[in-house]
């Protein structure tokens, strides 16, 4: 089978942005033995990456298929911002719609990145030229552009809630991470059997618990938050708790880049944390883990929102893979993950006192450290495999194909 996956975002890691998604639907369609023709976007010139990601077009032998993929041109602006962001996406798909306009003998699109009301143009033409489309959705859009305040005008809201419903009642499939992110969805679908739900997975083989060669941080205790910086996340939680454990032999460590990354500075010296330490994001998943093994606890801070309710950041699979204890503030899918799991402590949204304890409970007990660190890994490799990942991927896209083309 010929497939184009069109994701602005694809290898290698940008924290934030999906690209784990995205990069596990690319390369899991080609173990399916399926051919793809991946569209994404150019890496911005101040991102520092391997020059094998600057090239225009590349072709990655598999086994048995190929992947191609072709690095369109965008604007080069900083990745934040509605402004900044509709511009790039517009830019992308712009070009999107014409390279899928000549293509011939496809038998899937499958449309990933950005956000559904962007992909109305090649949907249209997807129904002219009769080839079946899946959508992708990790966000419960548009809902959560009203609730972040990212759109305030009720007329701009409520036109992008249209363009967002026909974007998904035009699509044959429409995939999402979460049984509660797809319960959240089907309030916008006429057939809400075309809502299927997709678990993220993880390699194993590559998120692993290694033994550090390299102390980084010495002796001291390290809590660690490792991602990207934005409003999604509550980094007050973690600044608080730093300040009000600044006795303890405690280094918390916040390593990511973001739009909030001044905004979480200014407030390490409005504090004076002497025990807090802000870390560039690494260049590669080697550094990654290795990073990521070094803490003793790894910590988020989500808010009480409907991000937090019905979706799940992939970097908490990779927490649990390297087989690390997780402290998290947070509700609905990643509180029901950790739980079931039983891999770490989950507190309250804002809860700074009861996540003061769950860090000092932590730094008193190795055997509970070891014990909760265990379980995650355990049941990452159980229950979220490349394999069963790859599995469901491929009964997925025969059951797209193999159904009637939505009508437009």
């Amino acid at each position: 089978m010929k497939i184009i996956s069109i994701s602005l975002y694809y290898k290698p890691i940008w924290p934030g942005f999906g690209t784990r998604f995205s990069e596990l639907l690319v390369d899991e369609s080609v173990n399916s033995e399926h051919d793809v023709i991946l569209y994404t976007g150019r890496i911005p010139k101040s991102v520092e990456v391997d020059k094998k990601f600057r090239l225009k077009k590349t072709i990655e032998k598999f086994s048995k298929n190929s992947l191609t993929i072709n690095r369109l041109w965008t604007p080069d602006l900083k990745h934040e911002g509605t402004g900044k962001r509709t511009i790039i996406y517009l830019t992308f798909m712009f070009q999107c719609f014409f390279k899928v306009l000549f293509a011939k003998n496809i038998d899937l699109i499958m449309g990933l990145y950005p956000y559904p009301p962007f992909f109305l143009p090649i949907l249209f033409l997807a129904k002219l030229k009769k080839i079946n489309f899946i959508l992708v959705e990790a966000d419960l859009w548009p809902d959560n552009l009203k609730e972040l305040g990212i759109i305030k005008n009720s007329m701009l809201y409520s036109i992008i809630k249209k363009f967002s419903v026909w974007a998904y009642n035009m699509s044959d499939m429409v995939i999402v991470i979460t049984d509660e992110l797809q319960d959240g969805l089907k309030k916008y679908f006429v057939d809400p059997s075309k809502l299927k739900v997709l678990n993220l997975a993880t390699n194993t083989k590559i998120f692993k618990p290694i033994q550090t060669e390299i102390q980084k941080y010495g002796d001291i205790f390290v809590v660690m938050y490792s991602g990207i910086l934005s409003t999604n996340y509550d980094f007050d939680i973690i600044l608080n708790s730093a300040k009000k454990l600044s006795n303890e032999k405690i280094l918390f460590v916040i390593s990511g880049a973001g739009e909030i990354k001044n905004e979480i500075e200014n407030k390490i010296k409005k504090l004076n944390l002497k025990n807090v330490k802000m870390e560039e994001p690494v260049k590669n998943i080697d550094d990654l883990i290795i990073k990521l093994n070094s803490a003793d606890i790894l910590v988020m801070g989500m808010k009480n929102n409907l991000q937090a309710k019905t979706a799940h950041p992939s970097k908490v699979f990779e927490f649990m893979a390297c087989g690390k204890p997780i402290i998290c503030s947070t509700i609905g899918a990643t509180k029901n993950l950790i739980q079931n799991s039983n891999s770490g402590i989950v507190v309250e949204p804002g809860d700074t006192e009861q996540f003061i304890k769950s860090i000092l409970l932590l730094y008193n007990s190795d055997d509970q450290r070891k014990t909760l660190g265990n379980n995650g890994l355990e049941y990452i490799k159980k229950n979220h495999s490349l394999e069963s990942f790859r599995e469901k991927l491929s009964s997925l896209i025969d059951s797209c194909v193999n159904t009637k083309i939505s009508k437009v």
